[in-house]
């Protein structure tokens, strides 16, 4: 019984001890996705704001702004996780 719990904690430390490192990739991936996604971030807010200025004439201000904000906020989110992945795969 006491050899079973001995061999439970040892393989509890090692299996943390793995995820640790695994976490320590993607935290690494996260970053570098973070940085490739906002070195363009000049030009991304320009064409934002066109999109902005284009919509507008058309619709209240407040909506529109909104609405981009919330749209550029999850094409973001969906580049990175892209770019995480894609980094993720390198490291592996």
């Amino acid at each position: 019984m006491a050899a079973s719990a001995a061999m439970f904690v040892l393989s509890t430390k090692h299996i943390l001890m793995k995820e640790q490192k695994e976490t320590k990739k993607e935290q690494i991936a996260t970053w570098i996705a973070i940085i490739i996604c906002l070195l363009p971030g000049f030009w991304i807010l320009l064409f934002w704001y066109g999109l902005f200025e284009l919509y507008s004439k058309d619709y209240p201000y407040l909506l529109v702004g909104i609405g981009i904000i919330i749209v550029a906020y999850i094409c973001y989110l969906i580049t990175m996780y892209i770019i995480k992945g894609i980094i993720l795969f390198i490291i592996n």
